[in-house]
């Protein structure tokens, strides 16, 4: 049996098999947001490039489209054919094959969002080199990946919170854990609360399970959203002593990024003294 050594038709297999693995993870994602995964740009050219691999995945059954006119995008995701052949061929996936039930009917601006912050991470962490990055869809599907119990309210009502993603960072000295929100929206004054409520439960586990909060803006309506966040923790800190003690190391444990989605790249609006996920 001989081995194809064709360079091109070598980086074209692995360029499959990173869409395959991409969309396992995602659920769906957009032409620019596999572009970048798969090379690193979501250039015009890169993703014109990556439309021909997705062109003939579409003849070989192993994933299916959906294209919106309005916002000219173009979301793929995995048939069962395609979710097959990624058990099969990739280890990472543990040999269990993705859901694929709907993937397409559930697409909306937040888990796109979510999932272009994944590409960008997934390209800057990859789990080859020993890093942990969690997607929004694996997260829904096992809370206990990242989900946090605080309470909030007149009435100190219980609430969950789930992470829109979660990033593990290996480092010499071990792990850094970052807690990703999606910030695809305005924040309610309401929301704002339960999120200082949040942060508040955070500093009283001792900064666990995760060590830095990190905002990633993607809509322009959300860019306060930091700034909002800071004087909302520094006015409740005036009737706790022991939070206003520590607020200082709180906020410095907040992250705040913009991304752009045309890019597919994050970079940051408020600088920390944290170490930038």
């Amino acid at each position: 049996m001989t081995t194809d050594t064709n360079p091109q038709r070598l980086i074209g297999a692995q360029r499959r098999l990173d869409v395959l693995y991409f969309l396992a993870r995602a659920g769906y994602a957009t032409t620019r947001q596999l572009a970048y995964y798969c090379t690193g740009s979501a250039s015009k050219n890169k993703t014109n490039m990556l439309n021909r691999t997705l062109s003939r995945m579409l003849a070989d059954n192993l994933i299916h489209e959906r294209i919106d006119r309005l916002q000219t995008e173009r979301f793929v995701a995995l048939t069962t054919s395609g979710a097959r052949l990624a058990a099969e061929q990739i280890p990472a996936l543990g040999g269990i094959a993705p859901s694929v039930r709907d993937n397409l009917r559930h697409v909306n601006s937040h888990r796109t969002a979510a999932n272009g912050v994944l590409a960008y991470y997934l390209r800057k962490y990859p789990p080859a080199d020993g890093h942990i990055v969690r997607s929004e869809l694996e997260i829904a599907a096992n809370r206990a990946l990242g989900q946090m119990q605080y309470w909030s309210g007149p009435d100190n009502r219980s609430l969950d919170k789930v992470a829109d993603g979660i990033i593990k960072v290996s480092r010499n000295d071990g792990w850094s854990t970052y807690w990703l929100e999606i910030e695809n929206s305005y924040r309610s004054p309401r929301d704002l609360q339960r999120l200082v409520a949040f942060c508040r439960q955070w500093y009283r586990n001792h900064f666990q399970p995760f060590g830095t909060l990190t905002l990633i803006v993607t809509a322009d309506c959300a860019r306060t959203v930091g700034e909002r966040l800071f004087k909302a923790l520094q006015q409740a800190a005036r009737d706790d002593y022991e939070f206003r003690s520590n607020l200082l190391e709180v906020m410095q444990r907040v992250q705040v990024f913009e991304f752009d989605a045309a890019l597919n790249e994050a970079r940051p609006m408020v600088q920390s003294q944290q170490k930038s996920v």
